[in-house]
C-alpha cells in the first residue's frame, strides 16, 4: 500500500514579509515591492519571479489569480489569500489530482455558494433543492446542478457558467476562475479560503 504523503508544509509568513511583499492585485514586473498571491508561492518556493511558479498546482494557481484580482480590499486580500501561500508550495500533482480538486470546487459552487445567493434572494424552495443533491463527482452531476442553477435566471450565471464547463467536460483549470466569480456573487469572497483548503486535503502522493 502506498503510504499517504507527509502534510504540506508551512512556512511562518512574519510582518516583515508582510510589509516587504504586500499582496495587491494583478501581474508585477518585478519583486519590488508589492507581489500578488502566486508570485508569492513563487517566491517562497525560490523560483524565479511568476505568477505562474512550476511548484503549485495549476487549477488552485488559477484560482487563487482570479481570487486575487477579484478582492478590491487589501486588508481582506491579506486575510484570506495569505494563509494560502506556503501551503501551495509543491502543491503541483499529476492531471488526475488536479481534476479531482476541480471537482471539490465545483461542488461548492453548486451546494455551497449558489444557495448562499438563493437564501439572500429569498429563493428558499431552489437553494434547498441544491442542497440536498448528491456531493458533485463527474461530469453527469454538474449537469444536474446546471440545470437546477438554470432555471433561476441572471443572477447566478457564474455559478451557471462554472458547472456547464465542467459538465462539458472541460478541464478545471479553464473554469476554475468562475468559483471565485461565483463566490463574488454571493458576497462570500472569503469561502474561497476554505474551498481552496478543502483542495489541497487531496494531497501529493508519496514518491
Amino acid at each position: 500500500m502506498r503510504q499517504p504523503a507527509p502534510p504540506l508544509a508551512v512556512t511562518p509568513q512574519p510582518e516583515s514579509l508582510r510589509a516587504r511583499f504586500p499582496l495587491r492585485r494583478g501581474r508585477h514586473a518585478s519583486r519590488e515591492g508589492a507581489l500578488c498571491t502566486m508570485e508569492l508561492v513563487a517566491w517562497l518556493a525560490g523560483e524565479k519571479h511568476s505568477d505562474e511558479p512550476a511548484c503549485a498546482c495549476p487549477v488552485l494557481g488559477a484560482l487563487v489569480r482570479t481570487t486575487n484580482d477579484l478582492i478590491l480590499d487589501h486588508a481582506t486580500r491579506e486575510r484570506v489569500l495569505r494563509p494560502l501561500a506556503p501551503r501551495l508550495v509543491h502543491s503541483r500533482g499529476d492531471d488526475a489530482l488536479g481534476a479531482r480538486r476541480a471537482w471539490i470546487a465545483a461542488d461548492a459552487v453548486a451546494r455551497f455558494l449558489a444557495p448562499l445567493l438563493l437564501d439572500r434572494l429569498e429563493e428558499r424552495r431552489a437553494a434547498d433543492e441544491l442542497r440536498s443533491l448528491p456531493r458533485i463527482e463527474d461530469r453527469a452531476g454538474a449537469a444536474v446542478a446546471a440545470a437546477v442553477l438554470g432555471r433561476r435566471g441572471r443572477c447566478l450565471r457564474a455559478a451557471t457558467w462554472t458547472l456547464r464547463q465542467a459538465a462539458e467536460g472541460r478541464p478545471g483549470v479553464l473554469w476554475i476562475s468562475g468559483v471565485a466569480h461565483a463566490a463574488l456573487r454571493s458576497d462570500a469572497i472569503a469561502a474561497v479560503r476554505r474551498i481552496a483548503e478543502d483542495m489541497l486535503e487531496l494531497r501529493v502522493a508519496a514518491r
